[in-house]
This record gives C-alpha cells, sequence and structure tokens, in this order.
C-alpha cells in the first residue's frame, strides 16, 4: 500500500511539472501506419495464408478447411477454441495467447491485419465482425449477434484463389490437417524420431545429407551446394547458410518445439534469423552435430583438417576413407589407366599437384602407353587429405622424356607437333625405383622457334597413327571443329581430312595418297588382290578369284 501512494505521489509530482513547462508523451499508431498495413504485414499470399493457419494454431486448432467461393470470396474455418474477445482482433499490439506462447513464438501481434485492407466478416461462437477499409484505419466496428454458433473460427474476406499447391507448399509442415476445397493438404513430420531435442534452446536437430531429405524440404532451399540449415516455425520456413564442415555438404533441420526459445525471427515476416545468443549457442551446436553424424557413417571423406577440429570437440572420426584419381585428368582422352585387379593403393605413385603440369602428362603417359617390367600406376590426391596415413605413398620425384631422329613438325589445333622415329619415358621415384618404356606419345615444353600462346609441344612417333585415335588425340589438344554455320556431318569429315593432312605432312604426301587409295578401294571393291593405276588415267584390278580387268 505504501509503495502505490508513493507512486501516485510521483505521479502527482509529475503532472505539476507538467503544468510548468514539462510535457508527457507516450507511443501511439497513427492512422497512416494502418493505411498501410497490406505492404507493412507480409504482403503477400503466402504470407497471408502462414499467417493465418498461425492463427488458428495459436488456438488450439487441428484443422483448417480453406474453401475458395464465388467472386473472389476466401472461407477459412478452423476447430480451434474460438474468439474469447473480439477487441483485441484490431488492437495492433494486443493479443489472447497466453504466456507459454509468448515466451515460445514471440508473436508480432499482427494477427488479423495481415488481410487489411479487404471486406473480412470474422465469426466466432454467436458473435459476428465485419471489417471494411475504414475499420482498418480506426472506424468503430460494430459486433452483431449470430442465430446459430460458430464452433473454432469463421473467416471470410476476397482474396486471389488460395489455390491447393500454393497453400500446401507452406501447410505441410505445421502438423495440422488443412484442406483445400475438399482436398487435404499433404502432411509430414518435419524432423524423424533420430532427431536430437535441445530443450534448453527449445528445439530438435537433425543433421542429413542431401540424398536424405526430403522433397518438401529441398523445395525451400535455393542452392544445393552450400550447406543450409533449415528451422520449421510452425509450418514457417526459414532458412540460412551454415558450412561447419569445409568439404562436405550437410542439411541441418531444426524444429521449433513449442518450448520457450531464445531463438529469434525477424519480425514482422519472420524470413531471417536473429543473430542474438541463442543464434550463436546453435551454431555451435550445429558444429558438434555434424561430426556426430559423420561420425555415425560407415565410411566418410571429411578433409583431414576436418578431421582434426572433430578431435578438437572431443569426436573421434575414423580416417576417411581412400579417395584418389588415377593418373591425369587431363591425359585422359588419350587413353586411361587400366588398374589391375585387387591393385592396392599403397602400390601406387603420387603425382603432386604442385608438379610441373606437363611431368604428370607424360607419366599418365608412361603408366597407359608404356611396357614397364612392373606396374606403374600413379594416382592423384586430392591436398585436403594430406595428413591420413594412406597419402603417405612414394612420389614421383623425376620425369625425362628422349626423342631420336625428328621426322617432321606441323602446327595445328592448337598445338604444336614434332613427329619422331622414336620416343621414351623414364620415371625415378622417391622409393628409389626406375621405370621406362618407349612410347607413341610425350609431351614436351614448347619449341623456342614456336608461338609464344602455344603451351606445350606433343610428340608422336609414327605407331601414334594406330595407337591414338584422331578424335581422343584432337579432343586432348584441346581443338576444335570449324564454323557454326557448317553442318555437324561436313565439320566431321573436313576434321578426318585434317588428321590425315597431318600424317601427310609429317611423312610425305605419298604415306597421304596410298593411306587415301586404299581406303577408297576398301569402301568400292570389296574382293580385290591388286590395283595398278597408270599415269594415263588406266586401272588394273586383280580379283581374287584370278579375272583380270581394265578400265
Amino acid at each position: 500500500m505504501k509503495k502505490e501512494n508513493e507512486s501516485k505521489s510521483e505521479l502527482e509530482k509529475e503532472t505539476a511539472q507538467g503544468k510548468q513547462g514539462k510535457q508527457l508523451i507516450q507511443a501511439q499508431v497513427d492512422k497512416r501506419l494502418l493505411a498501410k498495413a497490406d505492404r507493412l504485414f507480409t504482403g503477400t499470399l503466402e504470407g497471408r495464408i502462414i499467417e493465418t493457419l498461425q492463427n488458428a494454431r495459436r488456438a488450439g486448432a487441428t484443422r483448417a478447411e480453406i474453401t475458395n467461393g464465388e467472386n473472389g470470396w476466401v472461407t477459412i474455418q478452423d476447430n480451434g477454441r474460438g474468439i474469447q474477445d473480439f477487441s483485441v482482433l484490431l488492437n495492433l499490439s494486443s493479443s489472447d495467447w497466453d504466456t507459454n506462447i509468448e515466451e515460445a513464438e514471440d508473436p508480432a501481434w499482427v494477427g488479423i491485419f495481415v488481410l487489411a485492407p479487404r471486406d473480412v466478416v470474422i465469426e466466432s461462437g454467436s458473435t459476428k465482425l465485419e471489417i471494411n477499409q475504414e475499420t482498418w484505419t480506426g472506424t468503430p466496428a460494430r459486433l452483431f449477434e449470430t442465430r446459430g454458433p460458430v464452433v473454432g473460427t469463421r473467416i471470410q474476406f476476397k482474396d486471389s484463389p488460395w489455390t491447393f499447391d500454393t497453400v500446401q507448399q507452406v501447410a505441410v509442415f505445421t502438423c495440422m490437417e488443412v484442406i483445400v476445397d475438399g482436398k487435404a493438404c499433404d502432411r509430414q513430420s518435419f524432423c524423424s524420431s533420430q532427431a536430437t531435442h535441445f530443450p534448453d534452446l527449445g528445439i530438435r536437430i537433425e543433421v542429413k545429407s542431401w540424398t536424405e531429405i526430403s522433397e518438401w524440404h529441398k523445395n525451400f532451399l535455393d542452392n544445393a551446394i552450400v550447406d543450409s540449415a533449415i528451422v520449421n516455425f510452425y509450418g514457417q520456413i526459414i532458412t540460412f547458410e551454415f558450412d561447419p564442415l569445409i568439404y562436405e555438404s550437410l542439411c541441418f533441420l531444426i524444429d521449433l518445439t513449442g518450448e520457450p526459445t531464445g531463438l529469434r525471427l525477424k519480425l514482422p515476416a519472420r524470413t531471417r534469423m536473429v543473430e542474438n545468443g541463442a543464434f550463436a549457442k546453435l551454431e555451435d551446436i550445429l558444429e558438434i552435430e555434424a561430426f556426430r553424424y559423420i561420425q555415425q557413417q560407415s565410411k566418410h571423406d571429411v578433409s583431414y583438417t576436418d578431421y582434426l577440429r572433430a578431435k578438437q570437440l572431443g569426436i573421434e572420426l575414423s580416417e576417411a576413407k581412400p579417395t584418389y584419381t588415377i593418373g591425369s585428368l587431363v591425359c585422359q582422352d588419350l587413353k586411361k589407366i587400366t588398374l589391375p585387379e585387387n591393385f592396392p593403393l599403397s602400390q601406387c605413385y603420387l603425382m603432386k599437384d604442385d608438379t610441373y603440369e606437363i611431368d604428370n602428362e607424360n607419366t599418365h603417359i608412361l603408366a597407359a602407353f608404356g611396357k614397364c617390367d612392373n606396374p606403374f600406376i600413379p594416382v592423384r590426391i586430392d591436398p585436403k587429405y594430406d595428413g591420413y596415413s594412406w597419402t603417405k605413398l612414394p612420389i614421383v620425384k623425376t620425369v625425362k622424356v628422349s626423342a631420336k631422329k625428328r621426322l617432321g613438325s606441323y602446327s595445328r589445333w592448337w598445338v604444336y607437333t614434332d613427329v619422331f622415329e622414336n620416343l621414351e619415358i623414364m620415371i625415378l621415384t622417391s622409393d628409389g625405383k626406375e621405370f621406362h618404356s618407349s612410347v607413341p606419345v610425350a609431351i614436351r615444353k614448347p619449341n623456342q622457334n614456336t608461338d609464344s600462346w602455344l603451351d606445350k609441344t606433343v610428340c608422336l612417333t609414327p605407331e601414334a597413327r594406330d595407337t591414338i585415335s584422331w578424335k581422343n588425340l584432337r579432343s586432348y589438344c584441346g581443338s576444335f571443329i570449324g564454323d557454326d554455320d557448317e553442318s555437324f556431318n561436313s565439320q566431321l569429315v573436313r576434321s578426318e581430312d585434317s588428321v590425315d593432312r597431318f600424317w601427310a605432312d609429317a611423312f610425305g604426301p605419298e604415306e597421304y595418297l596410298r593411306d587415301k587409295l586404299q581406303s577408297m578401294a576398301h569402301d568400292v571393291i570389296s574382293n580385290w588382290t591388286v590395283i595398278t593405276l597408270t599415269k594415263d588415267g588406266k586401272m588394273i584390278i586383280i580379283y581374287d578369284n584370278g579375272i583380270n580387268k581394265s578400265f
């Protein structure tokens, strides 16, 4: 009683001071702000659907039935406890939600204002409220008594159609039964029973790979490359990027449980998380949960840096599964390396990423085309795995190319080419072994007399003509086929001819002529033995049955 008297006394003092020159002011909501309600309070169709379903759920509804009527009228009927005090509907700063909802959901007190400035009819129990455009900006509205009581709440208003597909997109994770024009929307649990409960944050968390989440979850994600966290706020979905593991793509499902929580969403639209202390704690938990997910997998491929970070957090991971590529990716078009059956990684040789690329190409070529006494299998391992025991392999140290007797040179396909009678590649490894063999192709640094933009010289032997297909050679050299206006078939024919011209330039025109004549004869005459072509244009064909013909 004494405190109350003291408070009154203070108020009287303030009032008296106000009369002497000080002025008391208070916050108010101007009618001009209310006139903009349709733009301030989630002014999208999806936003109106979400907020309306949220209001029904908070009122204890387990079912909401939506009907699209004539002339654009939409009706929503729920089975909640109804409206106890209609006066709070048009009070932007209050609601009749209980304390638990206030603590758990941080309601924005937007309520029915998401439907402004539409004409709206609200019925609950035996009371009806009619709202028009003037009502939204402060004109008093009259309550009417209805004849038949309405169970729950019924709301009618004009809007764009609330179609089944649009409603289902936001209703699937509300845990409510939502019916649109007689058709039930899909209902799914946001997390499975495997989710971990964190009561101090009022959430459940489940970590999954991208292949494990449902199509409904994926609908809310824009980028399947970046790790993402998906927060379910009772059917409204909020996402944010989160990537605690350097090279892993995981998805974090975060489901609010209705318990008191410090996690907050930016009001009124609730499309972003507030980065407060609770959010920082959430990120710490998500990092730990990510590593626990990896720990439960039978095998993984996380980087060695992440492996050490897990250990720092007290989570022991197994080593990543051996992950490697065989040979040089650049040289795959020439020929892929065949791995002997059951050949162990421990007997392979490591091609370092910081090695001169031409050395790595020649390493691949020796393994693909060479004939060594012992199997020689070079591999590349992503540096992110450096530190794991299985990465400690002997490395390729020295690569040398020797060439004998140049037969010709040629520049085509954006690369300079030398033809030699013989090529050999020799490789020394860190464990003291030597591998060497003759090969049909090798790579060397550009010749000094070539154009500066040519980054390498491709060396070939005559054997390469039968060993390496022209398509593979063209692809490896990075060439392309002619004009965009030219048909593909004509480009293909011209490209094949350019290969023949190449060999003709390398070995002389006689070889080109021989090859062309043989090819044409084989295509036209299948049973010939000898064909003689004289300078005056006469041709004699001896068939395999002994018959001679002159033309």
